[in-house]
């Protein structure tokens, strides 16, 4: 850790940089500054999450002893509200903006104040230009156009946006495709993702006197002893190719 002086405004700040990959020994271990009428900040990028974090892990009691009054943190890139440790006010920003369905909702920094006694007030201030959102959508029982544009809010124009499209369907499952060729226009970017499942009344037909009574009865002993949602999709899709198949027909 090392300190600036910032005598103009009675305040020091101090932070420490990475200089390899790693950083496992926590940087305000048995650090503190001292109680000398003076206003301490301290920039860091550390991990509260986990004392064993290999991105220089700070505990709860390392803040608390900092003798800090504010204390900014990277390397989350969610943001979380300001908190206070002992007398030290604490907060991730989180990232400037959003880079991908991993960095969802506004993004922006935190505006602070400090008085002369020390308190600290932030205020999160938005700036991202654009947000990456991802909504979930069922369709069990519904057209899947309306579903989708009743679940959405009523901004999406300068934003990017991932569909998931959950539930039950008929054989031929869903057009992505097409929904997006309607949808697109309102939207930055927009991404659909088909993630429905066989309808139930479909598996009803396993083990009929037929060639897709014998091909259901193989997939559905398959499902029933399927241990992941995404073992149990690929066999709803198994499903709809090989009963497209039969069908002499075309998967959307």
């Amino acid at each position: 850790m090392e300190t600036l002086e910032f005598p103009q405004w009675n305040a020091t700040v101090s932070g420490a940089g990475f200089i390899q990959a790693d950083h496992v020994d926590g940087a305000l271990v048995n650090w503190s500054m001292p109680e000398d009428g003076r206003i301490h900040f301290g920039v860091l990028h550390g991990d509260m999450r986990s004392g064993e974090s290999r991105y220089n892990p700070i505990s709860k009691e390392d803040v608390a002893q900092s003798g800090l009054a504010y204390l900014a943190l990277g390397h989350v890139h969610k943001r979380s509200e300001p908190a206070i440790l002992g007398k030290t006010v604490y907060a991730y920003s989180g990232c400037m903006e959003g880079r991908g369905f991993d960095e969802l909702g506004q993004k922006g920094f935190y505006q602070g104040e400090v008085d002369a006694t020390g308190t600290v007030k932030v205020t999160f201030v938005p700036f991202g230009r654009r947000c990456s959102e991802l909504i979930t959508v069922d369709v069990t029982g519904k057209a899947p156009l309306e579903a989708i544009e009743n679940a959405l809010p009523q901004d999406t124009q300068s934003h990017l946006y991932r569909i998931l499209l959950t539930g039950e369907t008929d054989e031929t499952g869903l057009d992505v495709k097409a929904l997006e060729s309607i949808l697109t226009a309102q939207f930055y970017a927009l991404e659909i993702r088909d993630e429905t499942t066989i309808a139930q009344d479909i598996w009803s037909l396993a083990g009929e006197d037929s060639l897709r009574g014998l091909f259901l009865q193989e997939l559905k002993l398959k499902l029933d002893a399927a241990t992941t949602d995404q073992d149990r999709h690929a066999i709803a899709l198994a499903a709809r190719y090989g009963l497209a198949a039969l069908d002499n027909r075309d998967m959307l």
